[in-house]
């Protein structure tokens, strides 16, 4: 965590973007949600008038110590220090009943989608999740991009992991989602016209109870009904994040769900580990 003076600390911070990617690219196996390339935003630096110029997440001492000195800033460095984190670790998640959740909880519920999700003005999407003890509404807010995409592709009869807090908002209780696991899918179906037994061709409504007629041939019946079509997936069983933007800083990254590192010491200190 590298720190500013006090005389600059109400300026624009000023990072070189460009370092930024490049440490990206040299250490991002090591380092964490340095740079979002979607919105093209630099996320090691906060945007508040705090004392902290940037801060960066990483697996060691070592490569954080590295990685800063890739960082180019445009103003001076009061001094800096390494720490010790529980970022990026999920460590604020503990699986829980939805009748265990209190207001403000962090925590993990698991249930199955009980109605199709709903998209208000603005992007966000609401489902309903329940266990054998209750129900909740999630909430995804637009924000969080792909987790909102995926939201929104959820069925009833899916099966869910949702990662989140508890909230009250306007007197209104939501569960605010950070990350989802999708633990099975339910089979989707689409109700479609049948086909004209005569020609093959698909059929159209020949108006209210007057069954349908084909526009090929021009066969006519009563007898058919629509038929129920199982449609694939657009969604996999995996875990969905939020985009890097939109993350929290104690939420998991999708990046160190695979990571095989040694577990480093606890025991020692990398010399140079802080400034002055």
């Amino acid at each position: 965590m590298a720190y500013r003076y006090h005389d600059h600390r109400e300026k624009i911070r000023k990072i070189d973007s460009l370092s930024v990617k490049i440490m990206d690219l040299l250490l991002g196996n090591v380092t964490f949600n340095n740079y979002d390339y979607f919105s093209k935003r630099v996320l090691i630096s906060p945007h508040g008038l705090d004392p902290v110029l940037f801060g960066v997440r990483g697996e060691y001492a070592e490569c954080v110590y590295i990685a800063s000195k890739l960082i180019q800033a445009y103003e001076p460095i009061e001094r800096w220090v390494i720490f010790r984190t529980n970022q990026g670790t999920d460590a604020h998640m503990t699986l829980k009943k939805i009748s265990e959740l209190k207001e403000y909880d962090c925590g993990i519920i698991e249930g199955v989608i009980e109605y199709p999700p709903r998209v208000i003005q603005g992007g966000h999407t609401f489902f309903v999740i329940k266990d054998n003890t209750g129900s909740v509404t999630c909430a995804v807010y637009a924000p969080t991009g792909m987790l909102n995409k995926v939201a929104r592709m959820l069925c009833p009869g899916d099966t869910v992991r949702v990662f989140g807090s508890l909230v009250r908002k306007n007197n209104v209780i939501n569960f605010n989602v950070e990350k989802m696991e999708i633990l099975s899918l339910a089979k989707k179906y689409v109700l479609r016209n049948p086909r004209c037994p005569k020609c093959g061709k698909t059929m159209t409504s020949a108006g209210k109870n007057k069954g349908f007629k084909c526009k090929n041939c021009g066969y006519k019946t009563k007898n058919l009904t629509k038929v129920k079509v199982n449609v694939p997936r657009s969604i996999k069983i995996g875990i969905y994040v939020s985009d890097k933007k939109a993350q929290r800083h104690l939420t998991k990254p999708i990046e160190r769900y695979d990571i095989r590192l040694p577990k480093p010491s606890i025991d020692r200190l990398i010399d140079l580990w802080h400034f002055p």
